[in-house]
């Protein structure tokens, strides 16, 4: 039976394998037009990636109370039984995540819904957060949450180690985050660094008006947002930043054209001596290997971060930055910017210039990314 009682189609999709010379030009080859790539969302901000769980598996509790949603990194179908809701209410309020139960298809929650030729994309309200989804066939996916009563909160725990990166450059003038969805991280930084810019590049329009109507998301001077594919504004732009942020999900997809070695080439270009990449990985949709040998193909030095359900992977050349480098600087940091989420703490978790193995890099002639048995199920009604 499937997880929802609604089906939502998914934008034609088709991928061809032609090789090609110009990274650019492999977007339409691949996708039928250029544009499919930016689902990208920023932030997701926020976003919990992965699979949607079977309505009868609830999720497993984790030391710090149940991990939900967006504590495990996985999406949950929205799905509610209103009476098992409400017996549970006070527990889920409690927890440090709202925790949606299986039953009954309901429009509990419903405040917005937007279609567009990328995704359709709902707004929900869950206790205290409010929460982006994408509808993908049979299952919605969780990519963003957001608290207005506390806006500074980042829910979402691969979310603050991706501002890790910070302790990776010497500034972080200018700034540049692929994807939007929530644009939780973007805010945060934005909010925490007054010296920097922030531009956040998004392809849905529909995505970008839901995050300013209902995520505190607001354009000024130091915050811009870019409608536009991800990778076609890297490749066109000449601006340098000090840090890349690549954060492109939607449900159990992802945009291949937006992790390959290619595509790190290009953000190679744009970044200015001593910047960093942070990107995020959910490893229900990309294998970690050959992430972290993709990256390697390009970057000197790559660390990776547990992030609950997910890894943050830091990628930079130059040399390989020691602990008390990276603590020195975290520390500075902490001083000057008072960080909600202290980055020395997130150091914690580093895994210090990982290696690959045997793994080999995605490349734009082979990328699979995103084809996994769960999203299968979505697909066919099983989940």
């Amino acid at each position: 039976m499937p997880c929802d009682a609604h089906y939502f189609p998914r934008p034609g999709f088709r991928r061809k394998h032609a090789p090609t010379s110009n990274p650019e030009q492999g977007l339409g080859r691949r996708f039928g037009r250029p544009g499919w790539s930016g689902l990208a969302i920023c932030g997701a901000s926020a976003a919990p990636r992965a699979r949607a769980m079977p309505c009868s598996r609830p999720p497993a509790p984790s030391k710090t109370g149940f991990r939900g949603p967006m504590e495990a990194g996985r999406a949950m179908p929205h799905v509610f039984d209103r009476r098992a809701f409400a017996g549970g209410l006070l527990a889920v309020l409690g927890a440090a995540v709202p925790l949606p139960a299986c039953g009954q298809a309901s429009s509990y929650g419903r405040i917005a819904r937007r279609e567009s030729q990328y995704a359709t994309t709902y707004i929900d309200r869950e206790g205290r957060y409010i929460a982006m989804r994408f509808g993908i066939n049979n299952c919605l996916f969780t990519e963003s949450l957001y608290n207005p009563n506390d806006p500074e909160e980042l829910p979402v725990v691969y979310t603050q180690y991706m501002t890790a990166v910070l302790a990776y450059t010497q500034q972080a003038r200018n700034i540049v985050e692929i994807g939007l969805g929530g644009g939780r991280i973007a805010t945060y930084l934005h909010d925490h660094l007054p010296q920097s810019r922030v531009t956040c590049v998004e392809i849905d329009p529909g995505v970008v008006e839901l995050a300013q109507r209902y995520f505190g998301v607001s354009q000024g001077p130091r915050l811009r947002i870019v409608t536009r594919d991800g990778r076609v504004f890297m490749s066109r732009g000449r601006d340098i930043y000090d840090i890349i942020l690549v954060d492109a999900y939607q449900g159990t997809l992802v945009p291949f054209h937006l992790v390959t070695r290619e595509f790190y080439g290009i953000l190679k270009r744009r970044l200015a001596p001593g910047g960093a990449v942070a990107q995020n990985i959910s490893p229900d949709v990309l294998d970690l290997n050959r992430m972290v040998a993709t990256a390697r193909a390009v970057f000197a030095n790559v660390d990776l971060y547990r992030a609950s359900g997910n890894w943050v992977m830091i990628a930079h050349d130059g040399q390989a930055k020691t602990n008390a480098e990276l603590n020195a600087r975290a520390a500075s940091l902490q001083q000057a910017y008072d960080f909600r989420y202290p980055i020395a703490t997130l150091l914690h978790g580093r895994r210090a210039n990982v290696s690959a193995g045997t793994a080999q890099p995605f490349t734009d002639d082979f990328a699979p990314v995103g084809y996994r048995d769960y999203d299968r199920r979505c697909r066919t009604g099983r989940g």
